[in-house]
């Protein structure tokens, strides 16, 4: 079954020193820290949970990485996974001056099979 919700996050790093001014968008040089969260129906028989992020709708240009299920941590890629119930907390890595961009999840069960991609846009 796909999540029941599936966002992307981007908070402003704690190491950046860029001023924003109040803006509500990022400016090109902004450091950024990337979290999806995902809200599963159930855990069961769930392998995989494959994360996609692009600056277009459907691309991966930005982000790609297969997650196995609960293996928690945080890893030299710079990802980390963290599950809390149903709900997956995913580290996705570092970003600059990201303002657009869109997402996708597919999570792939022990037999393979994967359901039909959920997507996230901020464009």
């Amino acid at each position: 079954m796909p999540p029941t919700d599936f966002q992307v996050y981007m908070e402003v790093a704690p190491t950046d020193t860029t001023k924003l001014f109040g803006d509500s968008l990022f400016s090109p040089n902004t450091q950024l820290t990337g979290t999806v969260v995902l809200v599963l129906q159930d855990t069961s028989n769930i392998k995989n949970i494959n994360i996609s992020i692009g600056s277009a709708n459907g691309g991966n240009n930005l982000f790609q990485k297969s997650f196995v299920f609960d293996n928690a941590g945080s890893f030299s890629d710079g990802t980390s996974y963290k599950r809390q119930g149903l709900v997956i907390y995913l580290g996705v890595g570092a970003y600059v001056g990201l303002n657009s961009y869109s997402a996708q999840v597919t999570l792939q069960d022990n037999s393979g099979y994967s359901t039909p991609s959920v997507s996230f846009s901020n464009n």
